[in-house]
């Protein structure tokens, strides 16, 4: 900042009509921005610095930081925070907003399970909270606002359901469903056969079903529109591909031929869950939005310990920066709040560091260029939609923790594949715990997506689908630490990317990639490459008990791969190539690439990566080299072992580090290397 720097001070006990100096700060970020946009119309600002004093500042709308603040040439403003600021989308209460519930009618309705003198309920109407927000209609691509939340004392609760926990119910015959992504369509299904306590649900005025309804690695949260329990009939919203039969209803079905593709492969990995329940209410952190009564119920063991109740309002990005260059946001957290943190249009030299980001109904930070709801994976190769030929670029996120988010962690998108115009931008040395914490599909901590963009140095961990997704080209994962990641679902793997044939340039390198669910019986991955993914450098990582129900590197169809000089340790299935015996498969998705990249892009593509040309005439391969291959099941193909070693010694650890790793193999040099490396951020939540 220079000598000339214009400084805002802002603090919880300010007032958006002082003179925002220290001794009379302003009260409000968007008092700030207020200030900045009318003091620009006289000129031009310089460097502008927002200082926020520590302490709570409560948002009922998002701020937007865009080109009505007009400023010189590479003028910039930095938003900072003291430590302790903290950015919250919502309303806090103390212990005293929690009012046991001593009416009958409404005690007699909890399952019999359930001890009735833990149940507690907070009056919305009393306590400013009639706007709660509807149930946003989520799913595969489907990223609704979340309903509001309860957090005690930081730590979020859930909403009643049956089964509680991670289980699903079985569908029963589904009478009537679309297997098409159409939004405004219905599906009619009953409960499976013998199951009938959805009889104790037919008052719920506010009943949603969450689970797998079609494929295995696609959840979903529709509304029950009516439910019918005299005859055991739920008809609902249709999720994407539609609801499909569980297993005893499948096994029914004589003609199969007959179903949509999606009733077939996930039958054993598919079911429901209700809830938003009142009659379910049953275990100490359960809650229940009851509009009707115009209360949350919510089950809590000793409240007398209880310092805050926070109940999440915000339906927009704390922060929005578009059309807008040279943007530093640092030392905020952001928190309890129904959307997202920050959201990114077109912008170039942003950094946001030392942020946290926790208790989100969506991600920390995206960018405002995305998939379109039911659109393909491999459709957003650019920031293209803004026309700005991959101009959103060189933006850094870095020191920053990501916690329980309800939809992912970093979504960004810059840069353009179809000319291989870099965007540049970086997200290092940042911590992701739970990103899936309400859409359980694809929302990974790191999502990357355009040209030149890198992943580095971060630690990816407790997500219960995949960790680490990449769409476009010349995007590089390196020095990542990703482990104990896809808990539930199946086809899917920590690190995913497919379904495009002319993606070119993408590196994953010196990566540890540790306990990828070996306890699963379904396809779980460390690397996924789907669906004819090509082109792909797999190199120098080390796979540890990853993807031991599937592979530790997976190879759907692809060609043009090179998986060379990495170590693969206590996998059960290092490395496997599905190798395609029609080229129909290919056919399609080399037509879906290039209508992505368009003829110029594709051209663009071949010029730089020669190996993408000829790909429906020419051999396909992959190519397998110079691999350490340590107490891990068979090889696929010989020619995996090409310059590689392979070898067992009599350990059989449950639990494998760097150094028990070293001990045992580092008389590889490579091993050793490797191992010597640093993976992951040095942060950690508690920082």
């Amino acid at each position: 900042m220079s000598a000339e720097t214009l400084t805002l001070h802002i603090s919880p006990s300010g007032n958006d009509a002082n003179d925002a100096s220290a001794s009379a700060p302003l009260a409000s970020l968007e008092g700030a921005r207020n200030r900045l946009r009318e003091l620009s119309k006289a000129a031009p600002l310089g460097d502008v610095k927002i200082k926020l004093k520590k302490g709570v500042y409560f948002f009922d709308k998002g701020v937007v930081f865009d080109n009505s603040i007009a400023r010189k040439d590479s003028a910039k403003i930095e938003i900072e925070g003291e430590k302790g600021a903290v950015f919250h989308g919502g309303k806090r209460f103390d212990a005293s907003v929690l009012k046991r519930v001593s009416e009958a009618e409404i005690l007699d309705r909890l399952p019999p399970e359930a001890d009735k003198t833990k149940l507690y309920s907070i009056d919305l109407k009393a306590n400013g909270l009639e706007n709660c927000g509807e149930f946003g209609r989520r799913g595969f691509m489907l990223y609704g606002l979340s309903q509001s939340e309860v957090f005690i004392d930081g730590k979020p609760t859930v909403l009643a359901r049956y089964p509680n926990g991670t289980d699903l119910l079985e569908i029963g015959e589904v009478l009537s469903t679309v297997a098409a992504p159409k939004l405004d369509a219905q599906s009619v299904f009953k409960p499976a056969e013998g199951f009938e306590r959805y009889k104790r649900w037919k008052d719920c005025s506010e009943l949603y079903l969450t689970g797998r309804f079609s494929f295995g690695y696609s959840d979903a949260v529709i509304k029950v529109l009516k439910l019918d329990a005299e005859n055991g009939i739920f008809y609902t919203e249709n999720p994407i591909w539609g609801v499909h039969p569980g297993q005893k209803a499948f096994d029914k079905i004589k003609d199969k031929s007959v179903l949509h593709r999606a009733a077939i492969p996930s039958v054993m990995h598919r079911g429901y869950a209700a809830y938003n329940i009142l009659e379910e209410i049953d275990t100490d952190g359960e809650y229940v939005i009851d509009r009707k009564r115009g209360k949350i119920f919510i089950m809590l063991g000793d409240v007398s310990k209880i310092k805050n109740v926070d109940v999440s309002l915000l339906g927009e990005p704390f922060i929005k920066l578009d059309n807008v260059s040279g943007v530093e946001i640092k030392g905020i957290s952001f928190c309890n709040s129904r959307a997202m943190g920050i959201e990114l249009g077109k912008v170039s030299d942003i950094e946001i560091k030392k942020c946290k980001f926790f208790n989100l109904g969506l991600q920390g930070v995206k960018s405002s260029v995305w998939f379109k709801p039911f659109s393909d994976l491999s459709d957003l190769v650019s920031d293209n939609d803004y026309k700005l030929n991959g101009k959103t670029r060189n933006v850094e996120i870095k020191d920053c923790t990501f916690e329980n988010l309800g939809c992912g962690g970093v979504y960004l998108c810059g840069g353009d594949a179809r000319t291989l115009t870099r965007s540049e931008n970086k997200v290092k040395n940042c911590y992701f715990k739970n990103t899936s914490r309400i859409n359980k599909t694809y929302s990974p901590g790191i999502w990357l997506t355009g040209c030149g963009a890198t992943a580095e140095n971060n630690t990816i961990t407790a997500n219960d689908h995949g960790a680490l997704f990449f769409n476009g080209c010349e995007i590089t994962m390196r020095r990542n630490y990703i482990y104990d990641v896809c808990r539930h679902g199946m086809d899917m793997s920590a690190v995913y990317s497919g379904r495009n044939v002319y993606q070119r340039g993408n590196v994953f390198e010196e990566n540890f990639v540790y306990y990828i669910n070996p306890d699963a019986t379904v396809h779980i991955h460390g690397v996924y490459l789907d669906d004819c993914l090509s082109g792909v450098i797999i190199r120098r990582n080390i796979f540890c008990k990853a993807g031991c129900s599937g592979n530790a590197i997976n190879i759907n169809k692809g060609f043009d791969n090179v998986i060379t000089d990495n170590v693969f340790v206590d996998c059960d299935s290092p490395i496997i190539e599905w190798m395609r015996k029609k080229k129909d498969i290919l056919a399609g998705l080399e037509k879906e690439s290039r209508t992505i990249f368009g003829n110029d892009g594709v051209a663009t593509i071949i010029k730089k990566y020669p190996a993408a040309a000829d790909i429906m005439t020419r051999e396909q391969k992959n190519i397998t080299e110079g691999n350490r291959f340590f107490n891990c099941g068979k090889l696929q193909k010989q020619s995996h072992l090409t310059g590689g070693v392979q070898k067992n010694i009599d350990v059989n650890f449950k639990t494998w580090d760097l150094k028990k790793i070293e001990k045992y193999f580092g008389d590889d040099p490579l091993v050793k290397e490797l191992t010597s490396l640093k993976y992951g951020c040095d942060i950690s939540p508690k920082d």
